[in-house]
């Protein structure tokens, strides 16, 4: 089954999970491994909540197979680089974004969204009483 995305409330209801990709980092890295089944593979690509620090024995419980890569070491060239950053604005420039505004009461809901993207765009929180 093919999860696009998970309301992170409802993780409680997931399991051996075969692929869980981690781009949040440190605040669920743990729950990531939790979601995975034997032979699980975790894929780290972000730390949006911080540095990841892994005890490489939480890995042995279900033989959890750990990959994480760094995307500047496959942007090694100029000319790489500007091929990727060219395809990455011309994809960029397709994409519907929009401006969520929040006033500054309602900060956890902000913080929410963005914990688990939901939003694509800018998220503002505004000072100003409406």
């Amino acid at each position: 089954e093919y999860i696009d995305a998970i309301n992170y409330s409802d993780l409680h209801k997931v399991r051996n999970a075969r692929i869980v990709f981690d781009g949040l980092g440190q605040h669920y890295f743990d729950t990531s491994l939790e979601l995975l089944g034997f032979k699980g593979h975790l894929v780290s690509y972000g730390n949006a909540t911080g540095k990841v620090v892994c005890d490489l024995t939480k890995l042995s419980k279900n033989g959890i197979n750990l990959c994480r890569f760094a995307l500047t070491e496959h942007l090694r060239s100029d000319e790489i680089f500007k091929n990727v950053a060219s395809r990455a604005v011309q994809l960029l420039k397709t994409l519907k974004t929009e401006t969520k505004m929040f006033p500054y009461q309602q900060v956890e809901d902000a913080l929410r969204e963005l914990e688990e993207g939901r939003n694509v765009g800018k998220l503002v929180l505004s000072w100003v009483d409406q």
